[in-house]
């Protein structure tokens, strides 16, 4: 259920308990826990994880003691969820539905902990009534978004689109943190990178406006950790919206937009994305230490770049007219479908040659 009086103005799941049964409400019986999970076994430690944040959900505790028990157990969520990474990153694009299941897992325990964290941010709300520690609320928004953020990445080494409603929860989280003026705080973290809140929210933005769906899978996840550093380099506000490439509502479940692809003017609450700075100073996205600080120079070849440069600047325009018909198209997948229709149906064995008898018989 949503907190009426609450800034995240979120659904969330509703408290009904006050214990959990794996453990104490305390940073000591969570590491003890933790402990004890069989790590080898990565199956059992995904279903102990998974039971422990269904659970946890549901269980009501102070928001201090709530955000030191995410903290113990956020790590490990990404230790499993890395390694369940296995079956599903460079393998077919059609995943059989036993892999599909092991995404679904993994997206699950992402939401779990964002959800896990929003609670946490309506707890320090609800607790403190005078003074609001905006720190630790900084950092369950910070959270929040970088799990959807997460989520996001794997649907785009997946090539698939995001699922219903996942824009419109970013945009929320968002919207809050601009309303109680926690976008500017800097939050560490160790597993993603420390940034402000705002650029924890640009990420999966501009990973969303980087034409993904033409790179290839091994570069995408790079790009996702580079624009933990890029995004210092771009802009996001409420004004000006004439001179930015890439506009939002944050009242509508969708991605940023090329400016000039909107049919319709800009309303109030809108939110425009300016990557003049970033693609002005090139040597942003190439930048060695100690330009980068902390940061180590990006490794992705300069093709990326430049297509990046070009995804981050204008929409492009269609090189081909559209000419409307009315023909059957057949599509197929995979290099053998392909070479057996454009062999006229010969099936690629027999195009198969031995060395010794490459003379001897004439090429199919």
């Amino acid at each position: 259920m949503m907190n009426s009086s609450s800034n995240l103005a979120l659904v969330l799941p509703k408290f009904n308990r006050d214990t959990h049964s794996l453990f104490a409400l305390n940073g000591n019986a969570v590491n003890s826990w933790l402990n004890s999970l069989p790590l080898a076994n990565l199956g059992e430690s995904t279903r102990q994880l998974f039971q422990a944040l269904a659970e946890l959900s549901h269980v009501a505790c102070k928001a201090k003691d709530r955000l030191e028990i995410l903290e113990k157990i956020r790590p490990q969520v990404h230790y499993v969820t890395k390694g369940l990474s296995q079956h599903y990153l460079n393998k077919p694009i059609i995943l059989p539905e036993k892999t599909q299941k092991i995404v679904l897992l993994a997206d699950t325990l992402n939401t779990q902990l964002a959800t896990a964290y929003c609670q946490t941010f309506q707890g320090f709300e609800a607790e403190s009534r005078l003074i609001k520690p905006k720190e630790a609320m900084a950092t369950c928004l910070h959270r929040a978004l970088t799990e959807h953020s997460c989520i996001l990445l794997r649907s785009h080494q997946l090539y698939r689109a995001s699922q219903n409603g996942f824009w419109l929860t970013l945009h929320t989280i968002y919207q809050c943190a601009l309303s109680m003026k926690l976008s500017k705080i800097k939050v560490s973290d160790e597993s993603h990178g420390d940034s402000v809140v705002m650029q924890a929210y640009l990420r999966p933005l501009m990973l969303a406006c980087s034409r993904t769906h033409q790179l290839p899978q091994r570069h995408i996840e790079e790009i996702f950790k580079e624009l933990n550093y890029w995004t210092a380099f771009i802009d996001l506000r409420a004004d000006r919206l004439e001179s930015c490439v890439l506009l939002l509502n944050p009242k509508d479940d969708s991605q940023p937009v090329y400016r000039e692809l909107i049919k319709r003017a800009p309303a109030q609450g809108w939110l425009g994305i300016d990557t003049k700075i970033i693609l002005k100073h090139g040597g942003a996205l190439t930048d060695s230490p100690p330009a980068r600080k902390s940061s180590p120079p990006s490794t992705l070849p300069k093709t990326i770049i430049d297509h990046l440069s070009l995804a981050w600047s204008s929409a492009t325009s269609r090189a081909a007219e559209r000419v409307p018909c009315n023909e059957p198209v057949l599509i197929t997948l995979g290099m053998n479908a392909t070479h057996y229709f454009v062999a006229n149906q010969v099936d690629f064995d027999q195009f198969k040659i031995d060395r010794d008898q490459a003379e001897s018989r004439p090429d199919p």
